[in-house]
């Protein structure tokens, strides 16, 4: 083989490396982006269960309170049937 072929093959070995490089370059910037993305995706998640833990606080406070309320509201009623009954009589 002749010094000049064996010089081709080397470049244009070379200039698929070249390619291939290229071609690992654009992937870690896809990569790159994928990796933010994600990041951000987890950042956002967090921040909503912080949200939904606030809500099941409030959510369970209010449940109590309702109870509350909703015993004070048929002993109310329970009252006021009592005393038609008692008036009616």
């Amino acid at each position: 083989m002749s010094v000049e072929r064996q010089l081709t093959e080397v470049k244009a070995q070379l200039d698929k490396i070249v390619s291939r490089l290229d071609d690992l370059v654009v992937l870690e910037a896809k990569h790159d982006n994928t990796v933010e993305a994600v990041n951000r995706c987890h950042k956002r998640v967090d921040k909503l269960e912080l949200k939904v833990e606030e809500l099941a606080k409030e959510a369970a406070a209010n449940t109590f309170l309702t109870r509350i309320g909703e015993r004070i509201g048929w002993i109310v009623m329970s009252a006021g049937v009592g005393l038609v009954a008692y008036f009616i009589r």
